[in-house]
């Protein structure tokens, strides 16, 4: 009877990704929802502690959250504006490899164009199978137009944001969770509508605006932020410039918090005493097929979910974060179920 409970509790564990993506609002628009975690979330308002803070090393840097540190060695430009249009793109990678030649040693400049999301889809792979044969690991900067849905490429073809993470997730994988996306795309930030707590984390942390940006308003940001980066070799005073150059507009939000953030709405519309019970009913009225015994009550089912709680957290907080491909991730982000 027990094990036939435990595999219906098992059975109607709600968190899929269809659940959350209709129940969820997107994560940048759920402020009144006060399930913050300030110190993983870097803005220009909102938490008085320090944000973040590393020490660069050649070939190693960090964007940090309480001491989780990202590392990198290169800062890939990517380039898909529009032709006529102002290249920041070019404009950026100009401006930051001189500044990166000037504070040596720093992270290799590099720059790439792409046309269409065929080709941005075909780099991703490129730079998850670079990162694992020569440990090559890329700050990935991306400007091109998009919207809340996604990106919109020089062709003006479109690529969802959901079909960007599964790639992302690769080369997050192959970094060993290492993956810093900085957006140029208006609402960039929007990748993180996609997050599921069954999926992966597809970045380590993602920079991006917060609504549309003119081209001066990006390269103010964007050149505070590399430029301090490589001349004072500090995450902390890079992110903190980038806020500064043009307050309200950008944030940086690293995945421990979009993790804790997800969680936090998922507890708060499926893990209620009346959410429970409402899934007991249905649990008792659908008994597994194997199930031979006395009717259970919907309370019982109520209780066990309940009692299996943090079980579920736990098997997913190991999932998103890679525990299981890398244990020392266990103590790199210790998000903890007592701790919410």
């Amino acid at each position: 009877m027990i094990g036939a409970l435990r595999r219906l509790v098992v059975a109607h564990a709600p968190l899929s990704n269809d659940t959350l993506m209709k129940e969820c609002p997107p994560a940048w628009k759920r402020a009144k929802l006060q399930f913050w975690r300030p110190s993983l979330l870097l803005s220009t308002k909102g938490c008085s502690r320090p944000h973040c803070a590393g020490c660069f090393q050649p070939y190693a840097d960090a964007f940090s959250a309480k001491g989780h540190n990202v590392r990198f060695n290169q800062i890939l430009i990517v380039d898909s504006i529009p032709a006529g249009e102002r290249n920041t793109a070019r404009e950026l990678y100009q401006d930051v490899g001189l500044r990166a030649q000037v504070f040596a040693p720093a992270p290799e400049v590099r720059y790439r164009r792409v046309e269409s999301p065929d080709e941005f889809l075909t780099l991703l792979p490129e730079l998850a199978a670079s990162a694992s044969a020569t440990g090559d690991i890329p700050v990935l900067h991306i400007e091109c137009h998009g919207n809340d849905d996604g990106l919109a490429f020089s062709d003006g073809s479109f690529v969802t944001w959901v079909d960007l993470k599964g790639p992302l997730t690769t080369l997050n994988i192959a970094t060993a969770m290492n993956l810093l996306v900085v957006v140029a795309a208006c609402d960039g930030s929007a990748l993180t509508s996609t997050l599921g707590l069954v999926d992966r984390a597809p970045v380590h942390g993602l920079i991006g605006p917060t609504r549309a940006v003119t081209p001066e308003e990006l390269m103010r940001a964007y050149l505070e932020l590399y430029g301090a980066l490589i001349r004072t070799r500090s995450a902390r005073e890079a992110v903190e410039a980038m806020l500064g150059a043009t307050p309200d507009t950008f944030v940086y939000r690293a995945a421990q918090w979009l993790f804790q953030y997800v969680w936090d709405h998922y507890q708060a519309t499926h893990e209620t005493p009346e959410a429970r019970l409402e899934r007991g009913i249905k649990m008792a009225a659908n008994p597994p097929a194997d199930y031979v015994g006395p009717p259970l009550q919907p309370e019982t089912f109520a209780q066990a979910l309940a009692e299996r709680n943090r079980e579920f957290f736990d098997a997913f907080r190991r999932k998103f974060f890679l525990c299981d491909l890398f244990p020392e991730h266990e103590t790199r982000f210790p998000v903890r179920y007592d701790a919410l």
